[in-house]
């Protein structure tokens, strides 16, 4: 690619955001040092009451300087010690500030690296800067500054790899956030870099330049627009509207594979040997494409980069980044097992709750990481074949079953709530975080209906789109749609989302016993006057049946019951859940042969399915279903084993 016309990044020409935060950014790439030489200037604008006088930067960088940043400190970090305490010293990455000016004075800021969360010295990932000319309520804020970023070798998603492969990702001062917290104070929002911990940060344009040399393939958000040839090296213009982030990759061994869908733009950056993968990323991300704009919203960007490392660049991937996501995959991988396509799917819907929605990833990661796991979910379930995601020698499963076990197969599945700040979940961060968020918008959909729910979610998305919305957003919502609906917890809106969102309790409801007795038959007169019947001791007694059901966990909801009898007849009662142990009885003609909680499985996050319903007439059908599964998958080891003797 020598050249091409400048694209629009947005289809609007009007701004999207309030562009509070802009940069424009030239970057020069030593590849042999595997070094960046930054120029920028930072435009931010002032739009609380107050006056500002400090100014915080991210510094992400700097959490790969050392083996005691808050990120990788001993107990802290999720990388193994090994990798950690043995890499050489080319090997730790670090971003560094030249020297900065408020333009306009020409005098240097001065810096000092702060610690509001943990105190740790040895943490450089938030660098502070006194002002000169405090800045106004409404003013505006120009800051010039120089710096050196080094990359570590790829770790946690960011570094360099073997030929030439450079992954550049929060690799610049990014300003922090100032805003009102939920009692309504105005400050920083600008935390250290700690672990589970993602990224935060206000909407702006980002443009500028990237200076390569001349054999590197560059990718990046927004649009790359001309690109200049000068001697052995290249410059990438760049321009990004209305984002939060800037990301870019570069490297002398990637493909290129270019397509569309509607007015966006696709490029995927991949090795030579996953050429086979092409159609089911560009496929899957289109899958993604089509179902969020049917059911969320519309995507505004007119590009989407998409970079499928090599396997030696892999931990380069897994994540998303403003109109620029990286996947996951091996040269080969078999169709039967569609995680890739999960993978790119989830990564591209983080294009609305990341980018266009702009959660706060650090404290509220469960309104972007929950939601994200939501919607993948949904879109694989619509675009795929049941199994969705796995079909391997007769054993299936689909997205939805592997999310709602990932959370109701917990060891402790009270351990934390959905609701914690991401360095607050003490474990199971991708159970609770992602999965049982998931699960608690399953549960959500199933009662008020697919069409209630969508348009919940538009509601969400169109109301808040680039304005950082919060918990207090997404309640509204929910309150405002089942209020609307004629679902069983209509009357327990506040229950349910205090539950589900603040507290650890788990619901399980069962059904533990069914019992059948023939009442005593009835003899003498029974009524008044020409009413007035004889009943011989020789008629037939009613059955009296009674069922028992159970509230095994501490999570109250009313749930619906189905009862069915012997002749056919069948009767759906809703059961409040609150008892601990309660019985419903019944005399009928017939006896009552089964009972089930929540037959339409409305309840998604209770974790045992098993004890929802009791039979006295079992169907033994199923358990020959996994009799049969289990001899086809001995009989095709069997069948392996004997072709390699």
């Amino acid at each position: 690619m020598e050249a091409q016309d400048t694209c629009q990044p947005t289809v609007s020409i009007d701004p999207l955001s309030p562009r509070n935060a802009n940069y424009m950014m030239h970057l020069k790439m030593d590849e042999v040092a595997h070094k960046v030489y930054g120029r920028s200037t930072i435009t931010w604008k002032n739009a609380s009451p107050d006056t500002i006088r400090k100014v915080p930067f991210y510094m992400y960088l700097n959490a790969f300087k050392n083996s005691k940043t808050s990120y990788l400190k001993p107990g802290a970090s999720r990388m193994p010690r090994g990798d950690i305490d043995h890499r050489p010293q080319e090997e730790w990455g670090y971003i560094e500030v030249l020297s900065a000016y408020q333009q306009g004075i020409g005098l240097p800021l001065i810096q000092r690296y702060i610690r509001p969360d943990d105190g740790n010295l040895n943490d450089n990932t938030v660098l502070e800067f006194d002002l000169i000319n405090p800045v106004p309520p409404g003013g505006n804020l120009k800051i010039g500054m120089t710096y050196e970023a080094k990359l570590p070798k790829t770790i946690s998603r960011v570094g360099y790899a073997a030929f030439g492969f450079h992954h550049w990702v929060h690799s610049y001062p990014k300003i922090g956030v100032y805003e009102q917290d939920d009692s309504g104070q105005w400050g920083w929002n600008c935390h250290q870099f700690l672990p589970h911990m993602e990224f935060y940060g206000d909407h702006g344009n980002y443009t500028g330049s990237i200076d390569v040399a001349a054999e590197y393939v560059v990718g990046a958000s927004g649009c790359l627009g001309e690109v200049r040839t000068e001697g052995d090296r290249k410059i990438y213009e760049f321009s990004a509207e209305d984002v939060i982030d800037f990301a870019w990759v570069a490297s002398p061994y990637l493909e290129v594979f270019e397509d569309s869908w509607e007015h966006v733009d696709i490029r995927l950056l991949y090795p030579a040997s996953h050429s086979g993968l092409v159609g089911r990323l560009i496929g899957a991300v289109k899958n993604a494409m089509r179902y969020l704009d049917k059911h969320v919203g519309a995507y505004p960007y007119t590009t989407l980069t998409i970079l499928d490392p090599p396997v030696y660049g892999l931990r380069s991937g897994f994540m998303e980044y403003p109109t620029y996501i990286t996947g996951g995959s091996f040269y080969g991988w078999p169709k039967s097992i569609r995680t890739i396509e999960s993978l790119i799917i989830h990564e591209f819907t983080h294009q609305y709750f990341m980018q266009m929605l702009a959660s706060n990833e650090k404290e509220a990661p469960w309104l972007d990481e929950g939601f994200v796991t939501f919607y993948e979910d949904c879109i694989m379930e619509a675009s795929y074949n049941r199994p969705t995601l796995i079909n391997i020698l007769g054993y299936e499963i689909s997205n939805v079953e592997m999310t709602r076990n990932e959370y109701v197969s917990l060891p402790n599945p009270r351990i934390s709530p959905i609701v914690a700040r991401s360095w607050e979940v003490p474990g199971a961060y991708k159970g609770i975080v992602y999965s049982k968020t998931a699960t608690m918008l399953q549960t959500l959909k199933a009662h008020l209906g697919a069409a209630a729910f969508d348009q919940m979610m538009k509601t969400y998305f169109e109301n808040n789109k680039f304005s950082h919305p919060r918990r207090s957003d997404f309640e509204k919502v929910v309150r405002g749609a089942l209020s609307r609906s004629d679902s069983h917890i209509a009357g327990s809106i506040e229950s349910f989302l205090s539950q589900t969102l603040d507290g650890t309790q788990v619901c399980d409801y069962a059904v533990t016993d069914i019992v059948n007795t023939i009442a005593p038959a009835s003899t003498g007169w029974y009524g008044e006057g020409v009413d007035r019947t004889y009943k011989s001791l020789s008629a037939e007694g009613m059955v009296k049946s009674v069922v028992k059901v159970e509230r095994k966990g501490d999570f109250i909801l009313p749930v619906v019951i189905r009862f069915i009898w012997k002749d056919g007849s069948t009767e759906e009662l809703v059961w409040d859940g609150v008892e601990t142990v309660y019985s419903f009885e019944f005399e009928r003609e017939s006896e009552l042969l089964s009972a089930e909680i929540d037959p339409e499985f409305l309840l998604r996050l209770d974790v045992d399915r098993n004890n929802n319903s009791y039979t006295l007439q079992p169907d033994r059908l199923g358990m020959w279903k996994y009799a049969l599964r289990t001899i086809y998958w001995v009989q095709n080891v069997l069948q392996a084993s004997n072709l390699l003797m």
